[in-house]
């Protein structure tokens, strides 16, 4: 037997009507929020995102939802970013999708509880432990945003490979062999237009 049906029995007896009410309230409200949800779901498969978005919204207001039921919302939105920029998208968008610590473009990306995003690896040598756009509190929870990666990695390869090679370039830096670092960043050049700040 549920939790539920338990509770609504045991009410009963003691002759308490108001709670299995109470009870039976929210679970319809629950399953209402559900439906929504799929509904938003759907529109978002469809490519209706803002009309997904307003749905969202709708159900964040009435109950609580769970950021992994935005997945489909976001894949939405993902999609639909794509379709409008083709292969192409335009070049002062890549800001966007730079790095607010090492202005470079934005590798392993990890968006932070506030919803700014930053290479991981910034924010691992970033010993403040606070956001440097709103100044919040950054949890230890530095998760890829696997989305926004995608985006990067579709919008701006060149720049992500040249990135990783000037890194390699740091790291000969690091050890005093100038001649291969020199030599790195040079390569990088050739392959993005690529920012030597240290990642």
């Amino acid at each position: 037997m549920s939790l539920m049906s338990e509770m609504s029995k045991d009410n009963y007896i003691h002759r308490n009507y108001v709670h299995p009410g109470d009870l039976f309230e929210r679970k319809v409200k629950k399953s209402n929020l559900n439906i929504y949800l799929s509904y938003a779901d759907t529109l978002s498969k469809c490519g209706k995102v803002l009309e997904a978005l307003e749905l969202y919204d709708h159900c964040c207001g009435v109950g609580d939802v769970s950021p992994d039921k935005l997945k489909h919302v976001t894949y939405g939105l993902m999609e639909s970013v794509m379709t409008a920029f083709g292969s192409h998208p335009p070049k002062n968008y890549v800001g966007v999708f730079v790095c607010g610590i090492c202005e470079n473009v934005l590798r392993h990306p990890t968006t932070t509880h506030c919803g700014h995003t930053f290479c991981r690896r910034c924010l691992v040598k970033d010993m403040s432990r606070t956001c440097r756009k709103c100044g919040s509190k950054i949890n230890s929870s530095l998760e890829t945003n696997v989305l926004v990666k995608r985006l990067v990695e579709k919008f701006w390869s060149g720049e992500v490979i040249a990135a990783e090679i000037r890194d390699e370039g740091n790291d000969h830096l690091q050890r005093n062999q100038l001649e291969d670092a020199v030599a790195k960043y040079n390569e990088a050049l050739g392959i993005g237009e690529s920012m030597f700040y240290e990642c």
